[in-house]
């Protein structure tokens, strides 16, 4: 049986230094100074960043970070053998400067979209299926972290949580994101 990718290699490095920031509590400070660290110029630089976390709505304290489910996802999903560049562009790691400069996110992959025709060209590459046949189950899904990311990815997700306070943020994290899309992402925002 070929081993996936998680299994032999994973950007642990780089994916941590990003969830660090996205679970920061006052991240402003990381956010300029990963923005150094990514090259952009000190010229963009500003202190003002438009960042909308799920966190934020109720404290979960066992909350995992976007950037980790994505690539862990993505990365249990597809065979040993992948090249790690292209992994790294599929997840839209080299989308965050982008991010920054385009929509004042913080320059963190949460902020990014990962490359939906690449991931399903690999998926049916290496797979033999359409990512949408990718079934991803999180039997605890708390807020929904993994599931969120999962359908960011082009999966199917299945989640169950037993908290009611939790469900409600569950639903508001995946159903209404899948119904309104980049309407309610657009309204929220204003």
């Amino acid at each position: 049986m070929k081993k996936s990718l998680i299994e032999v290699w994973f950007p642990v490095k780089e994916v941590s230094r990003d969830a660090a920031i996205e679970m920061s509590y006052k991240p402003r400070p990381a956010y300029i100074k990963h923005c150094k660290e990514l090259n952009i110029s000190r010229d963009f630089i500003k202190t003002e960043f438009f960042d909308p976390k799920i966190r934020n709505i109720h404290p979960w304290f066992a909350r995992r970070p976007c950037s980790v489910a994505r690539v862990m996802t993505l990365a249990a999903i597809l065979p040993s053998e992948l090249d790690k560049d292209i992994f790294m562009d599929a997840i839209g790691w080299k989308e965050k400067p982008k991010a920054f400069l385009e929509g004042r996110y913080p320059p963190l992959l949460f902020y990014t979209d990962p490359k939906k025709n690449l991931i399903e060209n690999l998926v049916r590459r290496y797979i033999g299926r359409s990512a949408g046949e990718i079934i991803v189950c999180d039997p605890m899904a708390g807020g929904g972290t993994i599931p969120l990311e999962s359908l960011r990815l082009g999966f199917r997700s299945i989640a169950v949580e037993y908290n009611p306070v939790t469900y409600l943020i569950l639903k508001a994290t995946i159903e209404f994101p899948a119904l309104y899309g980049r309407t309610l992402a657009h309204r929220v925002r204003e």
